[in-house]
């Protein structure tokens, strides 16, 4: 998609472009406040993980540390404005070693269900719950699409590469934690498990604190680096969304300064977001986690949508495709990805531990309903009269897109 209209506000806008033109107009709205939803929810969600994981080595450092909330949110503050290097973590791992290593059929034979389904099909999905925060920022690199030089082939080759890279790095650290990760049932016991399940691994594999240490802060790198991206993704959502005149005060938050280049305002109400949100774990950690819980599956709707209106519609408006493109084997790749998408968001509803309380409970749905019917709202209130769409070309669509 970047390869053909290459757009900050990305899959919002390849959602208009793939639409028939009488619908255009509400699914570029709902595209758009879903994909603003979904990438501020998991940057919170990205630089609590680097705070949580700084406070794992001062838990290591010193055993009588008590882990506040507060303290985590003074620390997630920092992650927005400090810039870290992230490729180190691959060169870290090589050192850590462990006699006591699990066994290929423990690793890869055998499933330890800890949710209360009783039910390995429902363990093993739920475990997919992690890992499907992985591919959150897969969609980063079109954020910047408007500010490359070569947008309709250097977008793509970055999100492919990332994918890419992300997966001959990711498996053999994976591989390596489930083999010197020991009993699960002792790390489950420990306090730091959840501060940082890294760190504890690694100092129960090796003995040493200054290896789990060492390693954690890999973690910590990457994070913070990811918060930079964070805020710089958000800001470009929030300048191209009020571009489009979809939300408030669009004429200040679309404004680029020409001295630093940088959408000011868009960053700072980018900022002002990530931390008002974060905000809410040091007053209730359960009320924060209800409101996370539903960011895979927004990702997982934001992805959906320009992929069935790909599917479905591209034939019919006569789409011509980039450079890069999977030519005849996109109608097989395509609904093969929309099956799974749809499995993946029926999944990430249910709850992941029986019996279900008001602590354990997966939010995600309630979520998405707040997020439709704020959307919803704002639409009556603000966008029936102000939006119409994308208002720049989208190489061949009206400008304005009108409904």
């Amino acid at each position: 998609m970047p390869g053909i209209w290459p757009s900050a506000a990305g899959q919002s806008h390849w959602a208009v472009a793939l639409t028939p033109p009488k619908y255009r107009r509400v699914v570029g709205w709902y595209a758009a406040w879903i994909l603003l939803f979904m990438t501020v929810l998991a940057s919170v969600g990205a630089t609590y993980a680097s705070a949580m994981s700084l406070q794992a080595c001062v838990s290591i450092s010193n055993p009588d540390y008590v882990a506040e909330r507060w303290h985590t949110y003074m620390v997630r503050i920092a992650a927005v404005i400090n810039i870290f290097e992230p490729r180190l973590i691959h060169h870290f791992s090589v050192f850590v070693t462990t006699k006591n290593k699990n066994s290929a059929k423990v690793v890869f034979g055998s499933i330890q269900d800890f949710t209360g389904w009783n039910n390995n099909a429902m363990a093993f999905f739920i475990g997919m719950l992690p890992g499907a925060y992985g591919f959150l920022a897969i969609d980063a690199p079109a954020r910047y699409s408007e500010e490359t030089k070569h947008p309709n082939t250097d977008v793509s080759r970055s999100m492919f590469w990332g994918i890419m890279g992300s997966v001959l790095i990711g498996i053999p650290f994976v591989l390596t934690l489930a083999f010197c990760m020991g009993d699960t049932q002792e790390l489950l016991q420990n306090p730091t498990i959840s501060l940082s399940p890294l760190a504890l691994i690694i100092l129960q594999s090796t003995g040493s604190k200054a290896a789990a240490i060492i390693l954690s802060c890999t973690v910590i790198a990457v994070s913070f680096t990811a918060s930079i991206d964070a805020v710089g993704g958000i800001s470009r959502i929030i300048m191209a969304q009020a571009r489009d005149r979809a939300l408030p005060f669009s004429e200040v938050l679309s404004k680029v300064s020409p001295r630093w280049n940088t959408p000011i305002y868009a960053v700072l109400l980018a900022c002002f977001l990530l931390l008002s949100i974060a905000a809410i774990y040091v007053g209730n950690s359960t009320a924060y986690y209800g409101i996370a819980s539903g960011t895979v599956v927004m990702q997982v709707v934001s992805y959906t949508a320009p992929v069935i209106l790909n599917f479905f519609f591209s034939k019919k408006m006569g789409i011509k495709y980039g450079p890069w493109n999977l030519g005849r084997l996109r109608y097989p790749i395509n609904g093969i990805a929309i099956i799974i998408y749809i499995f993946l968001c029926c999944i990430m509803t249910f709850p992941t531990q029986m019996p279900a309380t008001a602590e354990n409970m997966n939010y995600a749905s309630l979520i998405i309903g707040a997020v439709f019917i704020a959307s919803t709202v704002m639409y009556f209130t603000w966008g029936r009269r102000n939006y119409f769409g994308p208002l720049f070309d989208l190489q061949g669509l009206e400008t304005p897109v009108k409904a």
